[in-house]
């Protein structure tokens, strides 16, 4: 690792463990710098601000869940097995780093705030490659089953009944919509 990426690394691993400690608010520039053992100028050439930290943070640990989740898909045992660990590493990242921690909330919150983007892009290549993995693996309707959160339990999709209503437009996964094959629909 080159001398700046690990003085970066280290001013978000101190900030990781104050924003988990004391939460987003109670962390400060002045105290990242402190925990990670630079000065306030050293850090403010990485980073901006708190919000550009935070978002850094997001970041890292997206990238690691990502790779976490692929390594489980790619992993051995049959499709089942598969889909499972990587569903389980992807999700046992976040447990793992948010557990324990009394500020989980006020974190969960900020990255609804902001860093929300970043998530609906990693959730939607953990769809494209759970539909490509189930697609592979010969099992019908891939993309129902790859992207669950993306459409409500209560749309009649399936059916294409109700296209275009507001519920299958929102729902629909990206690149996925059926074409309208009337004004009316049916």
């Amino acid at each position: 690792m080159a001398p700046g990426e690990a003085k970066r690394e280290a001013i978000l691993q101190a900030a990781q463990g104050l924003m988990l400690k004391h939460g987003l608010r109670g962390t400060s520039m002045e105290a990242i710098a402190r925990e990670a053992g630079v000065a306030k100028p050293t850090l403010y050439a990485y980073f901006a601000d708190k919000p550009a930290v935070f978002a850094a943070l997001v970041e890292r640990l997206i990238a690691e869940w990502r790779d976490n989740f692929i390594a489980g898909l790619r992993g051995e045992g049959d499709i089942v097995q598969r889909v499972g660990a990587a569903l389980t590493a992807k999700h046992k990242g976040a447990m793992r780093l948010l557990a324990g921690s009394p500020h989980a909330a006020e974190l969960y919150g900020e990255h609804e705030r902001t860093t929300a983007p970043q998530f609906r892009v990693f959730d939607a290549e953990v769809a494209a490659a759970l539909e490509a993995e189930l697609t592979a693996a010969g099992v019908a309707r891939p993309a129902w089953i790859a992207w669950p959160g993306g459409r409500s339990r209560s749309c009649c999709w399936p059916s294409r009944r109700c296209w275009p209503s507001p519920c299958c437009a929102a729902t629909e996964p990206p690149g996925r919509r059926p074409a309208r094959s009337s004004p009316a629909g049916g």
